[in-house]
């Protein structure tokens, strides 16, 4: 499980437990996630955790510092910074990419991410032998899956037509990183995201598979 507590456990259960499932975003076709080919891509704006998580990541740093040097990450300036909205982020650290990247994407990535791509958080959760995703931000190990809470509370996958994050001069972020672009040659979403489902289901007392089956 995760290191969430119950307050938040039980927020994220009232708030989804009856939120649509976007049907069709999860029967379109993906590929599974290959650092080699997009070089965690995914990480390039940092991430916005909850509150509680940003948390429990500054308790980490502090705790865990030897650690974070060990596998590379330079923590010698704060790892969160607030934006222009007031939200708390993971600060962003140059990178230049060898692969292709949409235009509209910086060459940038989390200050979290290691030199193999890989997040340090995610790396410290198996160093203290918890499940992989132990200390990773919500947000972060759900990608390319949403949880929409505009209006409408929605579980989906967005594409270039409906991401909340696109605006003008950005025209979106899941749709254009390698997980999160419709791969004909790929599996249904439900196929590849099945772990993240299945972990999404148990935070939220809901069997999300089943519910997409059910509707094929």
């Amino acid at each position: 499980m995760l290191f969430l507590s119950d307050y938040f456990r039980n927020r994220l259960r009232i708030e989804y437990a009856s939120a649509g499932l976007d049907i069709p975003a999860f029967t379109r076709r993906y590929s599974l996630c290959n650092l080699k080919d997009c070089q965690g891509l995914c990480c390039h704006e940092g991430c916005e955790p909850y509150e509680e998580e940003t948390k429990v990541i500054k308790e980490q740093i502090i705790k865990q510092r030897v650690f974070f040097n060990s596998v590379g990450i330079d923590l010698s300036e704060p790892p969160f910074y607030v934006n222009e909205d007031n939200e708390e982020r993971t600060r962003k650290v140059p990178y230049t990419y060898t692969v292709p990247i949409p235009s509209h994407f910086s060459h940038t990535a989390c200050v979290f991410r290691d030199a193999k791509n890989r997040c340090s958080l995610q790396m410290l959760s198996l160093a203290e032998d918890k499940p992989s995703w132990w200390y990773k931000p919500l947000a972060c190990w759900l990608h390319p899956i949403v949880l929409e809470n505009h209006g409408e509370k929605i579980i989906t996958i967005p594409d270039i037509e409906n991401d909340d994050c696109a605006e003008p001069g950005y025209p979106g972020f899941s749709a254009f990183t390698p997980c999160g672009a419709e791969a004909p040659e790929g599996e249904p979403g439900y196929v590849i995201l099945a772990h993240e489902l299945a972990m999404l289901s148990e935070l939220l007392d809901r069997d999300l598979l089943a519910e997409i089956k059910a509707a094929l």
